[in-house]
């Protein structure tokens, strides 16, 4: 049986289109007709739906046989025509490229930023230092070292603004008050550190701590606090020399001083500024925060003023001012920066071989000896005078050591001393009143 395909229907092309084809041509368009195409299904040829020519006036179906199909028609990419997709295509890889070199670069940035955000942090964890780390340090002579020479690295950044960024105080020692006058001076000096306005710390960031021994009964410990002032009650340090003056008279004045040591192990204070209650202040201290002295030396433990030269000490309650060209390496207790450490504190608790006169004093200045190991460090002598004068408040020193209700200084320094205790009496009878 013999299929029957019918061809598309082409008569819609004129005859004019045929007329101006090529007299030559095998096919023309003349010759296309609607006359099916019958293939004999017994052959092994595969038959194509295709017009039949006419060039001898006899119609018969073209074949072609098998894997001898013409081959499709390609086209070079390069080659210009009407299907050449060259002109879309070319800049494709280029902008792949720059994208990825955008990305690269966008990349880079982000690490830099991230790895500067870093380095930012841990430089402020440097310069604030962990308190961890701080207790460590102190434990260890050889890690305190190491400590020490970290901070000064850090200190001048600290201390820039004049607010401190660790925790700072104000000290005094009070142990007797069989001489009403030591509690008043102790008053006195809380109020002109905390409150009045000519002399006080103007951060407001440091505190003013008293340590009161078992003799300082509760009621004087609750005035302290009420008036600002955080107690640190202790017990009396046993097992020193004393002199026979001091152990004949159990009410001397200077009988419990060495327990005034425990001012070396107030380790939760980066540092302290240790200040006989005896000592009136003439203007702020805060600027000692910043002393030069302190910043830049390494290893910081210990500075003040120096009192007297150590070759002329005599063992007397009497004070006699040295010339002004000598050489102040005795350093005097009652004014004293210190860095505060466990280890510093039991390392003075084991020291022998001095004069016992002064006590504590005595001790200190043979620990801290400017030809030993570990020598005190000089401050602004303008920071306090040992010897106060009425010339000593026109020369802008910050403060006058002195019992002022019984040394014998000029009436001019006493009169500013009962001046400040009238202030202060009258601030706090105007906040009893509020």
């Amino acid at each position: 049986m013999i299929s029957e395909t019918p061809l598309s229907s082409r008569s819609s092309r004129s005859s004019s289109s045929a007329s101006t084809s090529s007299s030559s041509s095998p096919i023309s368009s003349s010759s296309i007709t609607n006359t099916p195409t019958m293939i004999p299904t017994n052959t092994s040829y595969k038959p194509l739906y295709i017009s039949t020519t006419s060039s001898s006036n006899s119609s018969s179906p073209i074949f072609f046989e098998k894997d001898k199909l013409p081959s499709p028609v390609t086209m070079s990419p390069r080659s210009p025509g009407p299907f050449s997709f060259t002109s879309s295509t070319k800049n494709k890889p280029t902008k792949r490229k720059f994208k990825i070199v955008l990305l690269q670069i966008l990349s880079l940035c982000i690490l830099v930023y991230w790895m500067n955000d870093v380095r930012l942090r841990l430089t402020h964890m440097i310069s604030t230092k962990d308190s961890v780390l701080g207790d460590l340090m102190e434990q260890s002579s050889s890690v305190m070292g190491l400590q020490d020479n970290l901070d000064t690295e850090n200190q001048i950044a600290q201390l820039k603004n004049g607010i401190p960024q660790k925790k700072e105080a104000y000290v005094t020692f009070l142990s007797s008050i069989s001489d009403i006058n030591y509690l008043l001076s102790t008053r006195l000096l809380i109020y002109q550190v905390l409150h009045d306005p000519t002399t006080s710390d103007s951060t407001r960031q440091r505190d003013f701590v008293v340590i009161t021994t078992p003799e300082i009964d509760s009621e004087t410990d609750d005035l302290l606090k009420r008036e600002g002032a955080k107690v640190e009650k202790v017990d009396l340090l046993k097992g020193f020399e004393l002199s026979n003056d001091i152990q004949n008279d159990k009410n001397h004045h200077w009988k419990d001083q060495y327990t005034k040591l425990n001012i070396f192990n107030l380790v939760k204070y980066d540092k302290i500024l240790y200040l006989d209650n005896d000592i009136l202040l003439l203007n702020s201290l805060e600027n000692i925060w910043q002393s030069k002295e302190v910043i830049q030396q390494g290893g910081f433990q210990i500075g003040g003023i120096g009192e007297n030269n150590k070759k002329f000490i005599t063992n007397t309650d009497l004070r006699l001012e040295p010339s002004k060209n000598e050489i102040r390496d005795y350093l005097n207790a009652g004014f004293m920066l210190i860095k505060p450490s466990t280890s510093l504190f039991q390392s003075l608790l084991k020291v022998k071989g001095y004069d016992n006169f002064y006590m504590e004093q005595a001790l200190i200045n043979h620990y801290f000896d400017w030809n030993g190991k570990q020598p005190w460090t000089p401050l602004n002598p303008k920071f306090v005078s040992h010897y106060p004068k009425a010339s000593d408040v026109e020369e802008g020193y910050h403060a006058l050591h002195a019992k002022m209700w019984k040394d014998p200084v000029d009436e001019t320094v006493k009169q500013l001393w009962r001046e400040a205790v009238t202030r202060m009496d009258d601030y706090w009878t105007s906040r009893r009143q509020e």
